[in-house]
């Protein structure tokens, strides 16, 4: 029959332990990264529907504001000609309506 000593018990029980949790860690990990790339293709899928109508859409990246410019009919193709409609929002105060599931 097997003879294990108290030493090996233990051992094998915090060797088993560290790589549960270490598979635990990593499987929540994962879950972030495909909320983190959800969130950012649904940005992307916002931008390109406001570009296809029109708006011209820049992200800071020092900062969480994004502006989107409207050009009016017969205006330059400048930055400093868009008299259309201009939107600034800063993303750290906001919340998306739809929530992450649990």
């Amino acid at each position: 029959m097997f003879r294990f000593t108290i030493r090996e018990l233990v051992l094998v029980t915090l060797v088993v332990a560290m790589g549960v949790g270490w598979w635990i860690h990593e499987r929540q990990l994962w879950t972030e990264r495909l909320r983190v790339v959800a969130w950012r293709q649904r940005a992307g899928a916002l931008e390109h529907f406001l570009r296809a109508d029109g708006w011209k859409v820049t992200w800071q990246e020092s900062g969480s504001v994004v502006t989107a410019f409207w050009p009016r009919e017969g205006f330059g193709k400048g930055d400093r000609d868009y008299y259309g409609a201009r939107m600034s929002v800063c993303t750290n105060f906001h919340e998306p309506s739809l929530k992450d599931p649990p």
